[in-house]
């Protein structure tokens, strides 16, 4: 089991790699990652969201859950979301719909980086940098927490 849990985790961080890599070949593109909760009905998702910014303004996204295993990936193309390579428990049209939206909503506000409520969809930026979005209709909350990178190396 350890060692299984430790493939894991290296195989984890060989998928953060080649974000790393392009962001030094190529300075236009924008990657951003943040550890991520979602609560929804009791049950929670957590893990990692990996995003990057094209300069054209493409959005391309990807939640990986604790253990490695992809949730959903996301495509954000002049302001529609689309959702590709869903988990199973996930793919359900109706609980696609929420998650286009409340994608959609969040990366749309997160770059202005103020409070804002539209319809039953709220986003905060409290003072500890994370980021919240909360789906009031179907009482989902997310929380977005910037991860800081370090250039520095252990000594």
């Amino acid at each position: 089991m350890r060692r299984c849990f430790l493939l894991i985790n290296l195989l984890t961080l060989l998928c953060l790699l080649p974000c790393h890599a392009q962001d030094v070949a190529d300075d236009s593109i924008v990657s951003s990652e943040y550890t991520f909760l979602m609560q929804a009905r009791g049950q929670e998702l957590t893990g990692i969201c990996m995003v990057s910014i094209a300069p054209d303004g493409n959005l391309t996204g990807t939640i990986v859950n604790e253990f490695g295993i992809k949730a959903f990936d996301f495509l954000i193309n002049r302001g529609k979301v689309r959702l590709v390579n869903v988990m199973k428990p996930l793919d359900k049209w109706y609980i696609k719909k929420v998650l286009r939206k409340d994608f959609g909503f969040a990366f749309r506000h997160i770059p202005q980086g103020k409070d804002t409520t539209e319809k039953k969809q709220r986003i905060t930026f409290p003072d500890n940098g994370e980021i919240i979005v909360d789906n009031d209709k179907y009482k989902i909350h997310y929380v977005f927490t910037p991860i800081a990178v370090s250039d520095e190396t252990d000594q």
